[in-house]
């Protein structure tokens, strides 16, 4: 785990706060461009929350159902994508450098394997988005909203059926179904790696 702490002009106040946070689990790392994180969680949140809530499942299923995980791996693909085409530098959030997820998602074989790893610490984890469902404020606009306006005219198309599918169902007060995987289903070819 990783805590980044962002500093403009007085850097010596942050490294001081950062001295204060010791943990043994919790790495402190003081940056000048906290930017670059926030939009590696930001990448990996738009992926996460929006599908995971739509579907009404915990976290834990985006890898575990193999109806959800290619359409899950999917969104990651896109999104890194969509980060490249925009120019927006990325940092290493996790145990894994934006660039590395890349190279894993381009093999099967090393995404399988990592995904139960993965799987185990999403399990019975639920997104903010999830228990903001029923009231229909959630944070669909910030997320996908933000994720397609950066795309620009980089294709999303996973992004946008998403989007759509959540407002729709969002904006008529309907319940999360896994009627959205069979929607999403049909995008995955145009993202493969």
């Amino acid at each position: 785990m990783g805590t980044y702490i962002g500093h403009g002009d007085s850097s010596h106040t942050y490294s001081h706060l950062a001295g204060l946070i010791r943990h043994p689990l919790i790495r402190v790392v003081v940056t000048s461009n906290i930017t670059k994180f926030k939009y590696t969680k930001f990448l990996y949140n738009c992926a996460i929350s929006p599908l995971a809530s739509g579907c009404g499942v915990d976290n834990g299923q985006l890898l575990a159902n193999p109806r959800i995980r290619p359409i899950f791996l999917g969104l990651l693909r896109e999104n890194l994508g969509i980060m490249a085409s925009a120019g927006i530098e990325l940092g290493k959030v996790g145990p894994f450098s934006p660039n590395t997820v890349v190279s894993i998602l381009r093999n099967r074989w090393i995404t399988n394997l990592l995904a139960s790893w993965f799987q185990k610490s999403l399990d019975k984890t639920y997104c903010s988005m999830s228990g903001d469902w029923q009231t229909g404020e959630t944070e669909l606009e910030g997320y996908l909203g933000h994720m397609i306006r950066l795309a620009g005219n980089h294709p999303c198309p996973l992004n946008r059926a998403l989007y759509d599918w959540c407002k729709d169902r969002l904006s008529r007060k309907m319940a999360p179904s896994m009627e959205l995987v069979d929607i999403l289903q049909k995008f995955i070819p145009s993202v493969a790696a």
